[in-house]
């Protein structure tokens, strides 16, 4: 007797059980970047750590074990390099007491402009690899770099973030 029917049955099972895992992964990662809105309502303690800074400075926040590094680990070493590039002052911070005040999620990245100015706060981009095909930071760098404007702080990206 032949089974020819058991190995279509057999692939479906499997596409719907690999379809199932995916989903499950990305709504069990895919987080909003700032739903509480700590960076609104923190936003003179944000000032008070700007006001340190020098101009022209990025700094990368990374917190140390979040399980979203490794997925923008590649986006964010084309950022350092094309910063260095631009001879940007590039730190990375592990979040401390005084980032946690206002920072809600890591990875993350501030770039300060000429006099103090945000050019971009908020996460490296969307999605649930927070991959460079969509970069939030690139995209406000090359808007301030040709038109002096400054996206300032993005709060409501979806995507693969660690709570602080």
């Amino acid at each position: 007797m032949k089974r020819a029917w058991l190995w279509p049955v057999t692939i479906g099972i499997w596409l719907l059980y690999m379809l199932g895992a995916f989903f499950l992964m990305g709504d069990r990662h895919l987080r909003w970047f700032d739903p509480e809105q700590k960076l609104t309502a923190q936003q003179s303690a944000l000032q008070a750590y700007i006001a340190d800074l020098p101009d022209n400075t990025v700094i990368e926040f990374v917190e140390p074990g979040c399980y979203c590094n490794p997925f923008s680990s590649e986006h964010r070493e084309e950022l350092r390099h094309d910063f260095a590039k631009q001879g940007k002052t590039l730190r990375v911070v592990t979040p401390g007491d005084e980032e946690r005040a206002w920072l809600p999620s890591a990875p993350a990245v501030l770039v300060v402009g000429e006099n103090k100015q945000i050019v971009y706060l908020g996460p490296y981009s969307a999605g649930l690899y927070c991959s460079a095909n969509n970069s939030f930071v690139v995209a406000a760098v090359n808007n301030y770099q040709r038109a002096g404007l400054a996206t300032g702080i993005l709060d409501d990206a979806q995507g693969c973030y660690c709570r602080l």
